[in-house]
């Protein structure tokens, strides 16, 4: 067990908060210790190296694998060409319609947003969530991943 100050000091030592590799290795280890990064630490880590929420949230929203009280799961809707004529924007509707679930906004603790493309075209459309891409998505699977 170590103390956030700990932790602080160490990943100091180790390049944080000039290497982001760093940084990231200390947002994993006060999740693995808290169940998820409260908002309580990470104002300590932007109190201690001179760092602003705003750019902690947007490295947090690289890594899928990262939650914050406020961000309990990641939704990313793909929107490319091959997706979109294969149903995304239906998709689309139904996170609106039967959960509320609107792109660019954390709703429930869901935070949604859209990409041009993940990557897997031949197998659309496309969704990830908290990091894993899941081919032909459909209303059975959003309410398999939702509910």
């Amino acid at each position: 067990m170590w103390t956030l100050k700990e932790a602080l000091d160490y990943y100091r030592d180790a390049g944080a908060p000039s290497q982001q590799s760093a940084l990231v290795e200390l947002l994993r280890e006060i999740q693995t210790e808290e169940g998820l990064i409260s908002d309580a630490a990470l104002q300590a880590v932007c109190t201690a190296y001179g760092l602003r929420v705003t750019f902690l949230n947007a490295i947090i929203a690289r890594y899928p694998s990262l939650k914050t009280e406020h961000v309990r799961h990641r939704l990313v809707v793909c929107c490319g060409k091959s997706c979109g004529g294969r149903g995304s924007a239906k998709l689309l509707e139904l996170l609106e319609r039967n959960w509320g679930i609107v792109s660019g906004q954390t709703v429930h603790g869901i935070a949604c947003r859209t990409v041009p493309c993940l990557k897997h075209c031949g197998h659309g459309p496309n969704i990830q969530w908290d990091g894993t891409v899941y081919e032909g998505a459909d209303e059975a699977l959003l309410r398999q991943l939702l509910d």
